[in-house]
């Protein structure tokens, strides 16, 4: 704090990464909706950070944010529920039956849908400890209560969530009522000339949402696709992903150097190819198949053996985009999404890009496998490839996962890694977990030759020719 006081600018950015997942819990428990939440943290953020030499107790910080985050939500709040109007074209969803024995997806949806139920104290309380990862301590000094008095909170959100989720499960008529709102929206938005901020808003708070409604997801991308202009977007897509100086691990360069010696450390992993024809030729049905509910397991888009739910490790090389935000941070497109509350913003980060060399790993198991096994695998690789170098890694949301990790080497402030256990989907091979980890190769490449290793920069228009 007294750093980031002093204006150094790599301690504003831990504040931010040690307090985002806590502000949007806090902003959680008042709104109940995770896509709402993020854009209250991040707007509570942009009021408190420029502002930091106003807070005479360094000490307070994490109450002094707190309050803002809440004073935040509230007003978003307040502002959604004038603007929320009911509508008369509600589309009814799947709803779990009780009397079968319910899968791992639907039980998330289920807890979901108690958890929006709490009261804002207990929501807070239940998301911080349970989804967050806090533990009691820490999260009763964000909150500002003492321990005692936030293990009681947790204990009375338990109670209670028990009795929702004993409610959900009785009643086969209950439904989410925003999961209801935003498949509405999405079929009245299909129907109408909709604007291209209206339908980024939507697509936003459906990929955000957890567990995400892939069939809804589905069906917007549909219908913007039937309706979409020819573009060049298909072939700069295909330009970006080819690259110019041969394949990766023919690379003479330090980020050949890197991808070799990345794939040395992985000699578990069986190499796979997927090449960007095969993507654009196979997506048309693959959304079709998201709409309808029907299986996924479309062999030219999965890792060997994933379809069927054969265990096994897998590894490729492609290239994959980052983005930066005004303030330095780097992020994937899934972090982008849950940063940029409208289109305008989003368009002002896809100002500045990069396209990168990755590695893209999976590996599929019949055992369930948590995140801390993840992270523990990703500090030993880097352990074994860039034993010199420091790094850590820090929880984030990803649109594709249950929760994703961000791997960084200490002062570089892109990703060297972001993955995590992949949530499931409609048709997912029962009794298979599958783990996807991206490496991002110029942050090992810096780490191994001790020289700046850059990504390439790209100008959007050199993807897409219209605005």
């Amino acid at each position: 704090m007294l750093a980031a006081q002093a204006g150094d600018g790599s301690a504003v950015a831990e504040l931010y990464t040690r307090f985002w997942r806590a502000a949007r819990a806090s902003a959680y428990g008042v709104l109940g909706e995770y896509a709402s939440a993020e854009d209250a943290a991040a707007e509570a953020f942009r009021l408190a950070l420029p502002t930091l030499s106003r807070l005479r107790d360094p000490d307070r910080f994490a109450p002094w944010l707190r309050r803002i985050v809440k004073r935040v939500a509230m007003r978003q709040a307040r502002q959604t529920a004038r603007a929320t109007e009911p509508s008369e074209a509600a589309v009814h969803p799947d709803v779990p039956d009780p009397n079968e024995s319910l899968e791992r997806r639907e039980l998330a949806v289920l807890v979901c849908q108690a958890v929006e139920r709490l009261p804002p104290a207990e929501r807070e309380a239940i998301v911080l400890h349970y989804f967050e990862g806090y533990a009691c301590e820490d999260a009763a000094r964000f909150v500002d209560i003492p321990v005692g008095s936030f293990r009681r909170r947790l204990h009375d959100g338990r109670v209670r969530l028990r009795a929702c989720l004993t409610a959900l499960l009785a009643s086969p008529s209950a439904e989410d009522p925003q999961l209801t709102q935003l498949h509405a929206r999405v079929q009245a938005l299909l129907s109408s000339d909709a604007s291209p901020g209206e339908l980024y808003d939507v697509m936003r708070r459906l990929l955000v949402r957890r567990p995400v409604p892939y069939q809804v997801v589905a069906t917007l991308v549909r219908g913007l696709a039937t309706r979409a202009s020819k573009t060049d977007f298909a072939a700069g897509a295909r330009r970006l992903m080819t690259r110019p100086d041969g394949p990766l691990f023919n690379d003479s360069g330090p980020v050949g150097e890197a991808a070799r010696a990345l794939r040395a450390a992985l000699r578990d992993f069986q190499d796979w190819t997927l090449d960007s024809d095969t993507v654009f030729q196979a997506f048309p049905s693959f959304i079709r198949r998201y709409q309808d509910g029907e299986t996924m397991s479309d062999p030219a888009l999965l890792p060997p053996g994933l379809a069927a739910g054969e265990p096994g490790r897998h590894v490729r090389s492609t290239r994959g985009l980052l983005f930066s935000a005004e303030e330095g941070t780097v992020m994937d497109l899934g972090e982008l999404l849950l940063r940029s509350g409208s289109l305008a913003a989003f368009k002002q980060s896809m100002r500045h890009m990069w396209i990168s060399d990755v590695l893209d790993v999976y590996w599929i198991d019949t055992r369930p496998i948590g995140l801390a096994e993840v992270e523990s695998w990703l500090t030993a690789l880097a352990s074994q490839v860039a034993s010199a170098a420091e790094g850590g890694c820090s929880v984030q949301v990803g649109v594709r996962y249950r929760t994703a990790l961000r791997f960084a080497f200490s002062g570089d402030p892109r990703p060297a890694a972001i993955g995590g256990v992949l949530a499931a989907w409609p048709g997912a091979p029962e009794g298979i977990t599958a783990v996807h980890v991206r490496l991002y190769l110029e942050p090992w490449a810096q780490v191994q030759s001790g020289h700046p290793v850059e990504a390439q920069s790209i100008r959007r228009n050199s993807l897409m020719e219209s605005p």
